[in-house]
């Protein structure tokens, strides 16, 4: 029988496309006004669709193939397969990508000027390269926890 969590994978693309959706809307207003966002916002939209669905679609490929059996296999690193170590590297890889556009690549600066992205106002740039380094932060904690901890062990 299949559960949800075999196709949590595939929730969080619809999330994640969702949010894309709802980014759009939000922009509206601010498109609106000045029609020369248009460009940046249709390129940050697209942006958060690649980036964001990357690590959902190898999750999805490895579960959707048979390769990993469930989803509790990619809080295994140590023993999860190549999928799991793939899936990981998709987070390492938009981590530093994102690192890189958000504090050299003018991305902070994008981001105040598209507004939308979230409930609260970012008109500094520093707010959005503080919120990205503790996102990471929190990522690299959790991924630290997952290959300290032997998951094996809990579930026995």
């Amino acid at each position: 029988m299949t559960s949800i969590l075999d196709h949590f994978w595939a929730v969080c693309i619809a999330v994640t496309c969702a949010n894309a959706v709802v980014w759009w809307r939000r922009g509206e207003e601010f498109r609106q006004r000045d029609p020369s966002l248009e460009y940046g916002y249709r390129r940050l939209v697209r942006g958060l669709l690649a980036w964001g669905n990357l690590p959902w679609v190898v999750m999805g490929i490895g579960m959707a193939s048979g390769n990993v059996d469930s989803l509790f296999r990619y809080f295994d690193i140590r023993g999860g397969g190549p999928f799991v170590l793939a899936f990981y590297a998709s987070m390492f890889v938009i981590w530093i990508a994102g690192f890189a556009w958000i504090f050299w690549g003018g991305g902070a600066m994008a981001l105040v000027r598209h507004p939308g992205l979230s409930n609260f106002p970012m008109d500094d740039p520093r707010v959005v390269k503080v919120l990205w380094a503790m996102s990471v932060i929190s990522g690299v904690i959790f991924v630290a926890m997952v290959t300290l901890v032997d998951i094996r062990e809990l579930v026995r």
